[in-house]
C-alpha cells in the first residue's frame, strides 16, 4: 500500500534546472488534483430537503 500523500512535503529531491523544476510542481499538482476526489468523498452529504426552492 502506498504511503499517504501529503501535499507539504515532496515526494522527490529539488529539481536541478527550469524543466525539471516545472515538470516537477505538475507533478504535485496532478496528485493533488487526483486526491481531491477522496476528500470529496470523504466530505458529510447535505440533505436537499433543508432547502427552499422558489
Amino acid at each position: 500500500m502506498p504511503p499517504e500523500f501529503n501535499p507539504y512535503v515532496s515526494p522527490s529531491p529539488a529539481p536541478k534546472n527550469d524543466i525539471s523544476k516545472i515538470r516537477h510542481e505538475f507533478d504535485l499538482a496532478k496528485q493533488r488534483f487526483l486526491n481531491t476526489s477522496k476528500a470529496l468523498i470523504n466530505m458529510p452529504k447535505m440533505q436537499s430537503s433543508r432547502f427552499a426552492i422558489d
